[in-house]
């Protein structure tokens, strides 16, 4: 059985003026927009210049975010933690969606931590990514982690609006953990489902490895 990440639902209000004239109705829908499409890439500006198209910086390191006060790296929303999903190096990232309070998810996790414990001389790196609530981490995460010795990076991503930033991880992802992303630059295999044994993992790590 797979879990359901909890969904905040958002309501948004809407407001409408209503003190618009007839005629000014009549007039706003009789004439011609008085509108030009600029091209920015090309625009020349007054003193010469042009803009030129920006071209997002490439990420060719993962790094965390600092711990601060926090035993974990806490990241509060996606944005901040995405970086992780866009790194262009060498090495093969396997990012695993968990919480302790998911039984599938704990019981793939020695997967996870025998693939760490394989390849730690090779250029591949394991990343926990708890979706454990925030204000447990002492009470619950920590305590877990210490308690089955966990040796790969573990992170804590504390936005629980998870139905704006799932398809930003992979667009098949319908919400349910555990889910894993294994990936390399632009290789990538996403595994919807709880992996099953050490074998399994193992074999979808290196269908990135060689492809």
């Amino acid at each position: 059985m797979r879990i359901t990440i909890p969904i905040l639902l958002i309501v948004f209000l809407g407001f409408a003026c209503t003190n618009t004239s007839n005629s000014e109705k009549d007039k706003a829908t009789t004439d011609e927009p008085n509108t030009e499409v600029i091209d920015y890439v090309n625009a020349t500006l007054e003193d010469g210049s042009t803009l030129e198209e920006v071209v997002p910086e490439k990420i060719t390191s993962l790094v965390f975010k600092d711990k601060g006060e926090n035993p974990v790296p806490v990241y509060e929303t996606f944005d901040e933690i995405e970086h992780i999903f866009k790194v262009e190096n060498d090495t093969t990232y396997i990012i695993n969606f968990w919480a302790t309070w998911c039984k599938p998810c704990v019981a793939e996790l020695p997967y996870f931590e025998q693939i760490h414990k394989n390849y730690q001389n090779e250029k591949v790196k394991v990343v926990l990514v708890s979706l454990d609530f925030k204000e447990l981490i002492g009470h619950k995460l920590v305590p877990f982690m210490q308690k089955n010795k966990l040796e790969s990076s573990v992170v804590l991503l504390a936005d629980g609006r998870a139905s704006k930033w799932i398809d930003r991880v992979d667009t098949s992802w319908e919400g349910a953990i555990p889910v894993t992303l294994i990936y390399k630059s632009d290789k990538k295999k996403f595994i919807d489902h709880e992996v099953q044994d050490y074998q399994e993992l193992d074999f979808h790590l290196n269908e990135v490895l060689k492809g």
